[in-house]
């Protein structure tokens, strides 16, 4: 298989850390995440890295500081080099997509979108434990989130159910990937 970047966007609670990291170990290439590197610095400045609300602002904070270096700080988590296959999840902005795809070049970038529908998420929040301490509704409202839900789709080479399994969304993607 080709290596690429495939990169995972996806509403809070879709399955894109779940399908992307299964994809990275099935695949057996590297794997970055935009929440890791937001959740890292939280815990470096002493925050609390599980609250919604102190990762949304980081993240704000991260992106105004300028889209390249937040991309290349995602790639040199896992000093990622060109011709490597690299799976990067936690795309939420086009913005993102868009850098990434210029660092990148000339390595082929895909970004796959995990669709899903409300009643299912919050089962699955809710599951977790994720509902008990933080409102989602009003995660879903914050500007993080707006292009999750109104752009990145659009811009998606594929756009998956995520309220399949993980194990036939792998399947899916690994599928289309080898068809590209």
């Amino acid at each position: 298989m080709k290596e690429v970047v495939l990169c995972f966007s996806g509403r809070i609670g879709s399955g894109k850390t779940t399908t992307s990291s299964k994809i990275a170990d099935i695949l057996h290439w590297k794997y970055s995440s935009f929440g890791k590197i937001i959740r890292d610095e939280a815990v470096r400045r002493g925050l609390n890295y599980q609250s919604r609300t102190i990762l949304q602002e980081i993240g704000k904070e991260l992106m105004n500081l300028g889209w390249v270096e937040f991309c290349k700080t995602v790639l040199d988590d896992v000093d990622w080099k060109y011709g490597e296959g690299l799976v990067i999840d936690g795309i939420r902005h086009f913005e993102a997509i868009s850098t990434l795809k210029n660092l990148v070049y000339p390595t082929p970038i895909y970004l796959i979108h995990i669709s899903i529908e409300n009643d299912e998420r919050y089962k699955r929040l809710e599951a977790r434990g994720s509902l008990n301490n933080e409102n989602f509704s009003i995660f879903d409202k914050d500007e993080t989130e707006a292009q999750v839900i109104e752009i990145l789709p659009s811009h998606a080479d594929l756009i998956i159910n995520g309220t399949l399994s993980s194990e036939v969304l792998v399947s899916e993607v690994t599928r289309w990937l080898n068809s590209q």
